[in-house]
């Protein structure tokens, strides 16, 4: 081809990073708005200029814009030409050369589209609803802004798959079971990439029973039980996205509890998926070792998280014999 581009070759670097944002949000359905590792993440984050204490979310963003920016570049050269695609672009004059109308370079420009369609580096805006023409009466204009004006800032859209969850009952669960009403701490996820909260000894966790064909949300005194006395058969990837439609296991027979809901716990502090360690003093010449990026340890206990990274891990210690407390670094979750 004598070294010219190729636009269906163009198109499949730009969905190289269209499947990498969707791997990376699909990641953060279970892990939240982690912080990027520097030893998992160093090649995304070196391509894509992103500093240390870079978030999912800010990957995300740039692996979008960078697919749309290659994207961009090959519609300039192509979008002279009314839509026609062939099969090169030539590297002196920026025009399209060789095959022309190649049917593979527009089967990969629409597979790479058809990847890009639900990514956005942005958060999404406001949904706009255009009215239906009734007879003799005007349509709406969706481009007008001063169309369907509101009388102010409409609410952010609710938090889903969050760290902390709260259950609420004020029916036959929270009659039967008022110990089950709480906030709830994610501790891990299951096989299926969804979450596993905890609170005291009760757990809330998803259920996949292949040889009973069941599938639901449950309560249990155990993360590995296959079934519980409280169930929701909403198969959400997010607890705190089901319907209200909890049931309760009352003499034999399941009772729908309408009043029982999980939402996101606002009023817990919500804790960091992972941390950074710096020093340029003393723990920097010491403890070189230590420095680094840790990430949460989600099947650690306590009211407190825990933070790994390789044999060393960031934990809460309460030293009740040297009346200590506070947060410390060692090769050791308990000293």
């Amino acid at each position: 081809a004598g070294g010219n581009p190729w636009q269906l070759l163009t198109a499949i670097l730009a969905e190289c990073f269209y499947a990498g944002a969707t791997i990376t949000r699909k990641k953060m359905e279970t892990r939240g708005n982690y912080q990027l590792s520097s030893t998992e993440n160093a090649q995304w984050m070196a391509l894509l200029n992103l500093d240390a204490g870079a978030t999912a979310s800010d990957l995300a963003a740039a692996q979008v814009s960078a697919g749309d920016a290659v994207l961009t570049r090959l519609h300039n050269h192509i979008k002279a030409d009314g839509g026609k695609v062939d099969e090169q672009i030539d590297k002196y004059t920026g025009k399209q050369a060789s095959a022309e109308n190649l049917t593979w370079s527009y089967a990969n420009i629409l597979h790479a589209l058809h990847t890009r369609k639900g990514l956005s580096p942005d958060p999404p805006g406001p949904t706009t609803t255009t009215a239906k023409t009734t007879e003799g009466g005007p349509t709406n204009n969706p481009t007008d802004p001063t169309a369907n004006p509101t009388d102010g800032p409409t609410d952010a859209p609710p938090q889903t798959c969050c760290s902390s969850v709260m259950f609420e009952s004020t029916g036959a669960i929270g009659t039967s079971n008022p110990e089950l009403v709480g906030s709830y701490r994610r501790i891990g996820t299951d096989a299926t990439g969804r979450s596993v909260y905890k609170k005291d000894d009760v757990y809330l966790h998803y259920v996949n029973d292949v040889a009973y064909k069941f599938e639901a949300w449950v309560f249990s005194s155990s993360a590995d039980d296959l079934m519980g006395d409280v169930v929701n058969e909403d198969t959400n990837k997010c607890v705190d996205a089901t319907a209200s439609t909890w049931e309760i296991l009352t003499d034999n027979s399941w009772q729908a509890d309408s009043t029982a809901k999980v939402s996101c716990d606002g009023n817990t502090d919500t804790c960091c998926s992972g941390l950074s360690i710096t020093s340029t003093a003393g723990i920097a010449s010491t403890y070189p070792d230590l420095l680094g990026t840790y990430q949460q340890d989600f099947a650690a206990s306590g009211d407190h998280p825990a933070y790994t990274k390789g044999g060393n891990t960031i934990f809460f210690l309460k030293d009740v014999m040297h009346h200590f407390e506070g947060w410390t670094i060692s090769d050791s979750s308990t000293e």
